[in-house]
């Protein structure tokens, strides 16, 4: 693996992790505001976040197949 890639792979990996931990704090804010019935409830914002994270992600896994086929 050279420098290029490697360093792509530890771009994504940054992203992901400032994604999710702003994910987790949305989260505890809006426990704080409307409560944690409202926000945790089984078609919460929680249940979104989790459909769009696996969406963009899928996303992703499609882009990086059709550049390395191509």
């Amino acid at each position: 693996m050279d420098n290029d890639s490697s360093g792509n792979v530890l771009f994504r990996f940054c992203a992901y992790c400032i994604a999710m931990a702003g994910l987790v704090g949305l989260s505890s804010f809006l426990i704080q505001i409307w409560g944690g019935d409202l926000v945790m409830r089984e078609n919460g914002i929680v249940e979104d976040a989790q459909v769009g994270c696996l969406l963009l992600a899928a996303a992703f896994l499609y882009l990086a197949r059709s550049h390395f086929i191509t």
